[in-house]
């Protein structure tokens, strides 16, 4: 169980910056807000355990990274508020406006609107500075529209100029896209990127879980790495407007990833995770990374199958089922 307790005058106070330009491969840690790992291991357990964190937890681990991160200040920012306070959509929207660098609002195919905060997508949120960027050893990582791009650190001026994914910086030369869930169309399996919405209605207020599983390949280095990852978001609906709401989410997710490695041939990953009551209004993470080491290769990663729910109690079940009978 989590309990937010949020201090918002703490936004100014908790971080601290070095004072070089920028990081020099990797010879100084956090300098000039930039986030470093020293490996690529080292990123993504730091990845597990920061997704699993609550707010608070979150704030005392960018003071000892001495960095500012842009998705810890959004956050700040979006749970500022309750929205029971706001009496007119137009309130509404003025704080929105007025905290536009952080956050927006999110208009879904359904026509539902949410209010999210920037790159609320992607996982590398809690990593990034206001430049969205971060570094491992001595490469250069910029979020760009939920996507990552990368780079080595003597073109990070370069990278520093990509705002949209069009940009014709983005070359799969010296400055290329991190990750990919692109298949050959002879490998289809379940597919790489699923999601599951579910409404229900208490009390005259709308409530929605959203559950999202995803399979990306990640050539972060030393090689190839294959990532299998889930989030469910609990929210609920004010002045027709959807924000994260804490809520008792169960849950229960069971994958089986296939991809094929360049000379070991087909592999299978498969990951799970489980939720009882969690009370909570954001839940993420990595439910399994395999690591090659030295090999880079496209590796058509894909769920072979996957059976997946998530609830709130004022909702039906959000449910994600494909070839179930392949499962563990």
């Amino acid at each position: 169980m989590k309990t937010k307790i949020f201090i918002i005058l703490i936004i100014s106070l908790v971080f601290q910056a070095c004072e070089n330009d920028y990081l020099n491969s990797g010879t100084e840690k956090e300098c000039n807000n930039i986030l470093y790992f020293e490996n690529t291991q080292d990123f993504n357990e730091q990845m597990r355990e920061v997704l699993k964190m609550d707010l608070p937890q979150k704030q005392e681990w960018v003071k000892t990274r001495n960095f500012e991160s842009f998705g810890v200040k959004a956050d700040l920012i979006y749970y500022s508020v309750n929205p029971e306070d706001f009496k007119t959509i137009e309130e509404m929207k003025d704080f929105v406006s007025k905290n536009s660098k952080y956050l927006h609002f999110v208009t879904s195919e359904s026509g539902d609107t949410s209010v999210e905060t920037k790159h609320f997508n992607s996982p590398f949120r809690y990593f990034i500075n206001d430049e969205k960027i971060f570094q491992i050893e001595n490469r250069i990582y910029k979020v760009v529209q939920d996507e990552v791009v990368v780079t080595t650190d003597d073109n990070i001026e370069k990278i520093k100029q990509i705002e949209d994914l069009n940009s014709g910086l983005i070359n799969d030369e010296d400055i290329f896209l991190l990750r990919s869930n692109t298949l050959k169309s002879e490998y289809p399996g379940c597919g790489t990127v699923l999601r599951a919405d579910s409404i229900g209605e208490s009390g005259g207020r709308k409530y929605k879980i959203k559950l999202k599983i995803e399979v990306v390949e990640d050539k972060s280095g030393p090689g190839t790495n294959v990532i299998s990852s889930y989030k469910i978001i609990s929210r609920k609906r004010f002045l027709l407007i959807y924000w994260n709401f804490e809520n008792d989410i169960s849950a229960s997710i069971n994958t089986l990833c296939h991809f094929e490695h360049e000379s070991a041939g087909w592999q299978y990953m498969g990951g799970t995770y489980s939720y009882d009551d969690e009370y909570d209004d954001v839940l993420e993470g990595y439910m399994n990374v395999w690591a090659s080491v030295g090999f880079y290769f496209d590796a058509d990663a894909h769920f072979e199958g996957f059976d997946c729910w998530a609830e709130v109690p004022e909702t039906p079940r959000a449910i994600l089922k494909c070839n179930e009978s392949v499962l563990p």
